[in-house]
This record gives structure tokens, sequence and C-alpha cells, in this order.
């Protein structure tokens, strides 16, 4: 259910890996054995996690994001935006036109020089048309960020 947030916390740069594992034990487990916060909408698995819980409220992303607020401020995590897979959560690593060549459009290819690639699930990445509303996005939660 949280999917869609996840990908925006990636786009920020933070380490936000999503899984639908509805098991609290694995959860509680996997989040004391990474050092990571649950987000969720479970108030019962919030309860069971105690401080490495945080209860995500709102109905879209942007509301969902607004209920992290208060976290994010108190941790104060690192962010570098379009780090980060969005669909897997790997750091992204510098790849050049050739490398890239095969797997995005012809188009793209011919028309872009910077690309980086997810070395765990080969996904390219580049400055397409799609990248000014991501970076207004961004900017947007940083300011989110900053306010308060």
């Amino acid at each position: 259910m949280l999917g869609i947030l996840a990908r925006k916390l990636r786009m920020l740069g933070l380490d936000a890996e999503f899984s639908a594992d509805a098991d609290p034990a694995m959860i509680r487990y996997r989040s004391r054995a990474e050092a990571r916060i649950v987000l969720t909408r479970n108030p019962k698995l919030v309860k069971i996690l105690g401080d490495g819980g945080w209860l995500v409220t709102g109905t879209d992303a942007r509301e969902e994001f607004q209920s992290l607020v208060p976290l994010l401020r108190m941790i104060k995590p690192s962010r570098d935006p379009f780090s980060r897979c969005l669909d897997c959560n790997t750091r992204l690593v510098n790849a050049t036109r050739e490398q890239a060549r095969d797997s995005v459009p012809y188009y793209v290819w011919k028309n872009t020089e910077h690309f980086m690639t997810c070395s765990s699930c080969d996904k390219n990445y580049w400055k397409g048309t799609h990248h000014r509303r991501m970076l207004d996005e961004v900017r947007e939660m940083e300011e989110e960020l900053k306010q308060g």
C-alpha cells in the first residue's frame, strides 16, 4: 500500500525498501537486523515495533509524505536525490553512452550524454522529459522538510 511513497522517498535519495510481507515477526526481525524504521498504515504493527515503527496516514502519496515529515526532521537522514533505483532501491552508478546503447531507445541514446544504471535490476536512468516534474517534486519535499 505504500509503494508509491517508497518510490518518492527513493527519488529523494533515501534508502526506502518496500515489502508487502505481512508477517509481523519477520518485519520486526528485519527492522532490527537492518536498523530500519518500518513505515506502515497498521497501528497494531506500530505498537508491536515501538520506536521501530511509524504510522503513515493520508489518502495519497503527498499526504503520506507529510505524515512522515516529523520523523524525517527528527532523524535527519542524508539525502542524495536521484541516486537510487526507483524500483529496487539499489544505489545507481554512472554508465557511459556505450554501456547504455543497447538498453535505451535509440533516440534517447543519440540525444543524451549522461546515463545512470542500476546494478541490481539493470534499469537505466537519464534526464528525460519527466525529469523536470520529478525535480519539482523533490524540491517540494525538500521545502516541506525545511519548514517548521
